[in-house]
């Protein structure tokens, strides 16, 4: 900026500013929101909002992303074997769910596999009190 310029000079140095940078943004957040996996979250309800996060930060710079893409990341995120029905099930729908119906399909199986881990479990623990009472000393043996 120049002293004495005029506002709109100003104005439009700023614009020119902002949009170099809009392009290299979109390019960064681009290649950020393809490489985004579950791994690197700690539930899907963490990996989900940073799919949405990232979506609209590239709308901010002009480069919108479509509900059915933002769907479609979020399965190509998944580790192997995981989630892989749910995310068989909602690749076959067509049309493809929103995205918002896709991350509710894919938190009601977080929350299963949960309980069911958490059942596993407490039936490890039970299993594993169960031998002890077993090694308690045996009734001794009457003589007939």
């Amino acid at each position: 900026m120049k002293q004495g310029a005029f506002a709109l000079e100003l104005w439009s140095r700023l614009e020119e500013v902002f949009h170099d940078n809009k392009h290299t943004r979109a390019v960064y957040l681009e290649e950020k929101f393809n490489n985004t996996r579950l791994e690197n979250f700690a539930n899907m309800a963490a990996y989900c909002k940073e799919i949405k996060l990232l979506a609209d930060q590239l709308s901010n710079v002009d480069n919108p992303v479509s509900d059915r893409k933002m769907v479609l990341q979020m399965i190509s995120g998944l580790t192997k074997g995981e989630y892989d029905t749910v995310a068989t099930l909602i690749s076959q729908t067509d049309p493809t769910p929103s995205f918002s119906k896709a991350g509710s399909m894919f938190f009601l199986e977080e929350t299963r596999k949960s309980k069911q881990d958490e059942h596993g479990h407490h039936a490890l623990m039970a299993q594993q009190q169960s031998p002890a009472t077993a090694t308690s000393t045996p009734p001794t043996q009457q003589p007939p």
